[in-house]
């Protein structure tokens, strides 16, 4: 299948698609996060089946785009949140076919990247990730290749601790959209173990019981993390 390099921007007011400016680099399986006007679209897999450290950020006022930084480490299929100004990264693949655990963090402001302290518990490709006033949330996905194995459970990241809970999660999926909304967890389609059958199916999970017992803690810490570790790029 082509990689594609094209970008396509939906104006809700006007109930269109408008054709942008394409990437530098045909991309697949990336990851994309809004920030400060601009959009940051992060490693993928090549044309040429390369998985990707590179990545590039467009910005709307003069319709370019230009590189960034690369990431620590090449991935693709992995997830992205926005969090109190900072843009977080999870899972995925990397070059060697093994699932990645690193978190890896970055400053839009700075240009510059962070590897976080504590890793995943457990890789997952095709999952997604969103976030709350307090966690990021990862859902879904495939936690092991051999045997190929849905994640059955919900990853709960504390950014301003470092810290990993879980709980219970939605039917298995991988490849799906997820958002969180007045307190929900919403899933969207994706492939279900099934055959690897494409699903239709829409969840809700309500998590408003999470968010209150969370609250009061977090609300005691600093505004942003103070953990992390600088990852320069070697010359």
């Amino acid at each position: 299948s082509k990689r594609l390099s094209q970008m396509e921007a939906f104006a809700p007011s006007e109930g269109h698609w408008q054709k942008r400016a394409p990437m530098m680099e045909a991309r697949h399986e990336a990851m994309a996060v809004p920030s400060a006007n601009q959009v940051f679209v992060f490693g993928g897999e090549n044309a040429m089946g390369r998985i990707l450290r590179s990545v590039e950020s467009y910005e709307e006022a003069s319709g370019r785009w230009r590189y960034r930084t690369p990431m620590p480490r090449a991935r693709k299929g992995g997830s992205a949140r926005l969090f109190r100004n900072l843009i977080f990264l999870f899972g995925g693949v990397r070059e060697d076919g093994h699932l990645v655990r690193e978190v890896d963090i970055y400053d839009p402001k700075t240009d510059q990247w962070f590897v976080g302290p504590t890793p995943m518990p457990e890789g997952r490709w095709g999952a997604d990730v969103v976030s709350t006033s307090t966690h990021l949330v990862i859902s879904g996905g495939i936690h092991r290749f051999s045997p190929r194995q849905f994640a059955q459970t919900l990853l709960l990241y504390d950014p301003l601790s470092a810290s990993w809970s879980s709980l219970p999660g939605h039917s298995p999926r991988h490849g799906h959209a997820a958002a969180f909304f007045e307190n929900n967890l919403y899933v969207f389609g994706g492939c279900s173990p099934a055959g690897e059958t494409f699903s239709s199916y829409v969840e809700r999970m309500p998590l408003t019981s999470l968010m209150n017992s969370m609250k009061s803690a977090v609300e005691k810490k600093e505004s942003a993390p103070s953990f992390m570790v600088p990852f320069f790029i070697a010359d």
